[in-house]
């Protein structure tokens, strides 16, 4: 079994990043309109999100 390519291992990682950029950047819209932030993007960013109101 080969490794991956050194471009796979970088696209991979850049989408990654861009995940959690996309889940932080909703969660951190939500607060500031006083919303509360949707579960799916809490987990994204390792936050429990029954636990989120004691943060």
């Amino acid at each position: 079994m080969s490794q991956p390519s050194f471009a796979g291992r970088f696209a991979s990682r850049v989408r990654g990043f861009a995940s959690i950029m996309v889940h932080s950047n909703r969660c951190a819209a939500a607060v500031e309109a006083g919303r509360r932030p949707d579960p799916r993007s809490l987990r994204a960013l390792g936050i429990d999100p029954a636990h989120f109101d004691n943060l």
